[in-house]
C-alpha cells in the first residue's frame, strides 16, 4: 500500500544453500554445448540424437530464464525440486555425451525418455517463472517510475539551466549591442574631432593672413597719404611745379590707380576675414557635435526610463543634423528644420512596420 515501506527479503541459510546449488546445476546446464549432446561426429548422421536438437535448444533456454528469475517467493521444497530438475537435466546431458555405440538398440528409449523428462522439468520450472516475472514486472515498473522521476528531475534542472544560459545569453548579447553602440558613437565623435581640428588650424591660418593682409594695407595706406601729402605741401621750387599745375585727367587717373590698389587690398582683407570665420564657424560646429557624442552615453545612463533616453537621443540628433549658430557668419538664425528633422526621425519606427 502507498505510504508503507518496501519489505526486504532475506532468505535463511538452507534457501542460501539450495540457491547456490541451483546455481551451480544451471550453469552446467547452460554451458553445455548442443553438438555435444547430438553425437553426429561420433554416432553418425543415421544414429545421433539430432531429433531431440530443438528440445535441447528448448531446454537450454528453459534454465537460461530460471538463472536470472526471481526466487524470492520460492520455499525450501521448490528449491530442492529446481535444483533436483536442474541436476537431473545435467545427468541426462552427460548421459546422451557418453553414450556408446553399443547402446544403439536403446537409443529409441533414450530419446523418449528425455522428452518425458522435459515435460516434468517444464511443469516444474514454468510456474516459478510466471511469478517471477510477475515480481519483475513489479520490479521494472518501479525502476520505470525512478527513471521517470530522475527524468523529471533531469528536465528540471535541463530547463532551469536553459533559462539561465537564455538569460546570460540576452545579458551578452544586451552588453554586446551596449558595447557597439558606445564603440559606434566614439568613432562618429572621433570624425567630427577630426574635422573640428581641421577646421581650427585652418581658421589660426587665415587669422594669421588677415592680421598680415591688414597690416600690409595700412602699411601702405600711411606711405601712400604721406607721400601725396608730402607732394602736395612741398614748395614749388622743389617740385618744378604746383599742384594745380597738374592736368585735371592725370589727377583722375591717379586717383583711380590709387583707389584700385586700396580696394584690391581692402578686398582681400575681408575676404581672408571671411574665409577665417568660415573655418571658426565650423570648427565651432564640428567641436559642439563632439562634445554632444562624447556625453550622449553618461546622458543616457542616468536617465531612468526610455522616454528620457530617446529625448536625449533626439537632442543630440538636432544637435549634430541641424544648422547651430555660432556668431562667426552674419545674420545667423535659428534653423527653421528642427521640428521637421524630430518629426522624420520618430517616423522611422513606424515606417518599417
Amino acid at each position: 500500500m502507498p505510504g508503507q515501506p518496501p519489505v526486504v527479503f532475506k532468505p535463511s541459510p538452507a534457501e542460501q544453500t539450495l540457491g547456490n546449488t541451483l546455481a551451480l546445476a544451471i550453469d552446467g546446464v547452460i554451458k553445455t554445448d548442443i553438438e555435444d549432446l547430438v553425437q553426429t561426429s561420433r554416432l553418425g548422421n543415421e544414429m545421433d540424437f539430432r531429433e531431440l536438437r530443438p528440445l535441447f535448444e528448448k531446454t537450454i533456454l528453459l534454465f537460461q530464464a530460471l538463472s536470472t528469475a526471481n526466487l524470492d517467493f520460492a520455499t525450501e521444497t521448490r528449491l530442492q525440486r529446481l535444483a533436483n530438475d536442474a541436476t537431473g537435466i545435467k545427468n541426462e546431458f552427460d548421459q546422451f555425451k557418453t553414450f556408446p555405440p553399443s547402446q544403439l538398440p536403446n537409443r529409441r528409449a533414450r530419446i523418449d525418455q528425455y522428452k518425458r523428462r522435459f515435460e516434468e522439468v517444464y511443469e516444474s520450472v514454468a510456474p516459478v517463472l510466471g511469478v517471477s516475472q510477475h515480481a519483475n514486472l513489479e520490479q521494472y515498473e518501479a525502476r520505470a517510475k525512478a527513471s521517470l522521476n530522475l527524468l523529471e528531475e533531469d528536465r528540471g534542472k535541463f530547463d532551469s539551466q536553459k533559462a539561465e544560459m537564455e538569460r546570460e545569453l540576452k545579458e551578452t548579447l544586451l552588453k554586446a549591442k551596449e558595447t557597439a553602440q558606445k564603440v559606434g558613437i566614439a568613432e562618429h565623435a572621433a570624425y567630427f574631432r577630426t574635422e573640428s581640428r581641421e577646421h581650427e588650424n585652418g581658421a589660426k591660418i587665415w587669422l594669421v593672413i588677415t592680421v598680415l593682409l591688414a597690416v600690409a594695407t595700412a602699411i601702405f595706406a600711411g606711405w601712400n597719404y604721406r607721400r601725396t601729402f608730402a607732394l602736395l605741401e612741398a614748395p614749388p621750387q622743389l617740385t618744378g611745379t604746383s599742384p594745380t599745375a597738374l592736368p585735371a585727367g592725370a589727377i583722375v587717373q591717379l586717383a583711380i590707380a590709387k583707389f584700385i590698389i586700396f580696394s584690391v587690398m581692402f578686398s582681400a582683407v575681408l575676404w581672408a576675414a571671411r574665409i577665417y570665420r568660415a573655418h571658426r564657424h565650423n570648427y565651432v560646429i564640428n567641436k559642439h557635435r563632439q562634445n554632444a557624442l562624447s556625453t550622449f552615453e553618461a546622458f543616457a545612463k542616468a536617465a531612468g526610463d526610455s522616454e528620457t533616453k530617446n529625448a536625449v537621443l533626439l537632442q543630440a540628433t538636432q544637435c549634430i543634423f541641424s544648422p547651430q549658430s555660432t556668431g562667426y557668419l552674419g545674420q545667423e538664425k535659428d534653423s527653421e528644420g528642427h521640428s521637421s528633422i524630430l518629426e522624420i526621425i520618430r517616423s522611422l519606427p513606424s515606417s518599417k512596420t
